[in-house]
């Protein structure tokens, strides 16, 4: 199973941990830095998130520094063993 988008929450809050359960976050697996996913004008923010089941190895994931709207998009690479 994979789940993504933009929670509008950070990794610390309510809604983020019961919809992540055991899935495993592709940033935090694969990523670096702060991870920021929106344009917030104060400090990095991720809000933006890829969610994997373990049936799934993580390979990569990257935040792409363009701005087609207020959100960073990001992207992770995947397999199937």
């Amino acid at each position: 199973m994979i789940v993504c988008g933009d929670f509008n929450n950070t990794a610390f809050s309510y809604v983020y941990k019961k919809i992540k359960g055991d899935l495993k976050d592709t940033f935090k697996v694969a990523g670096n830095g702060f991870g920021r996913t929106y344009n917030f004008k104060f400090f990095p923010m991720r809000i933006d998130f890829i969610l994997v089941d373990k049936a799934f190895s993580i390979n990569g994931f990257k935040t792409y520094n363009v701005q087609y709207s207020d959100h960073y998009p990001v992207m992770a690479t995947l397999s199937l063993p």
